[in-house]
């Protein structure tokens, strides 16, 4: 029964080792090998896969980039397709065009990419080659297919060395206090009387009378006093992307272009609070501190985009940190539906 046991742990070891979590943004390019102007303009486009996995079904959006003539292109499909955990194989196919800028005279094809996962080091790679989806008119190509998984370790070094300083200052912090509060208490000396105070009436000292606690006042009229909702956001839809349930009253919030910087500007409102107002996204951080109530409402933040970019949609990566947790979300936007993230403050047992 224990040879048994242990059999089936170590085949449970073995099955989590070679897991592999493909999930996220991949970024690189496909090359069309069948000639020099076989789809799109030219024989190379820049390619981002967004992909979602849960179990062996793939879903996601891919955005195809080129530039021709000095004007930047594009085109937004959304995806489906399979995983093979085991094989580490990868099949998707584009389904549905969802936004593009491309010339009707160019071929705009659907595309089936069939790719390998590999990793060396802490560099993560699909690879493999690309047909035409079935029953499409014209010259669609074929080729190859490099991507390189997007981490917030390769794409902002700066972000992931400035969390990993702040994460090994608490726990310096943290060992300070857990230090200071096993230490021996000190002896404490009280004052001796002064005897030139007597105990008469007059010069009995009087207490002042005690305020009410303003802040918990203010926080429990806050709690109870409905906000206006800005004119801005009552004019477009809203698109939940994620709920986070956080264990901190105070998280940080850092914003970043993800993807191109290609001038993307955004206002940012929590709580249909304005908080930022038409600032450009880019590679350095936009810095947010958020305070969480204690209370059972559902803390909202809203990206609202004040422009496209040169590439649509108006897209952002936020990197949340919430005490030791790290959590990274992409947001899209665009003129019509705002990005929103949900933050619960998590209930102590």
């Amino acid at each position: 029964m224990n040879r048994l046991f242990a059999l089936l742990f170590l085949s449970l070891i073995a099955q989590f080792s070679n897991a592999q979590n493909i999930s996220g943004q991949w970024k690189g390019n496909f090359i069309d090998k069948s000639s020099a102007r076989g789809t799109y303009a030219g024989d190379k486009c820049e390619y981002v896969l967004e992909l979602d996995v849960q179990g062996s079904s793939v879903m996601g959006t891919t955005y195809t980039y080129f530039t021709e003539g000095g004007k930047r292109f594009y085109t937004i499909c959304k995806l489906e397709g399979t995983y093979d955990s085991k094989k580490k194989f990868l099949e998707i196919k584009e389904t549905e065009r969802t936004k593009t800028n491309i010339p009707s005279n160019i071929n705009n094809c659907f595309q089936i990419h069939k790719l390998t996962y590999f990793k060396q080091g802490d560099v993560e790679t699909l690879e493999g080659n690309w047909d035409p989806a079935p029953n499409q008119k014209g010259n669609c190509g074929f080729g190859a297919t490099n991507l390189t998984k997007k981490t917030l370790v390769n794409t902002y070094p700066q972000a992931y060395a400035n969390i990993s300083k702040l994460n090994e200052q608490k726990q310096i912090d943290a060992s300070k206090t857990t230090a200071k509060t096993n230490s021996p208490a000190k002896p404490i000396n009280k004052p001796k009387p002064n005897k030139s105070i007597t105990n008469s009436p007059s010069q009995t000292p009087i207490a002042k009378d005690t305020k009410p606690d303003i802040v918990a006042k203010d926080s429990e009229e806050k709690s109870n006093k409905i906000i206006p909702v800005d004119p801005k956001l009552e004019n477009r839809k809203t698109n939940v992307i994620k709920t986070i349930e956080v264990t901190t009253r105070t998280i940080k919030i850092d914003l970043y272009d993800n993807g191109d910087v290609d001038g993307d500007s955004i206002s940012v409102f929590f709580n249909n609070k304005l908080l930022l107002s038409e600032k450009r996204l880019s590679e350095k951080p936009i810095s947010l501190l958020l305070t969480i109530e204690d209370n059972d409402d559902v803390n909202e933040l809203v990206m609202f985009a004040e422009n496209l970019g040169v590439i649509a949609p108006n897209t952002a990566l936020m990197i949340v940190t919430d005490g030791p947790n790290r959590y990274e979300v992409r947001i899209s936007s665009d003129l019509e539906k705002s990005g929103v993230i949900r933050f619960v403050r998590k209930k102590k047992p």
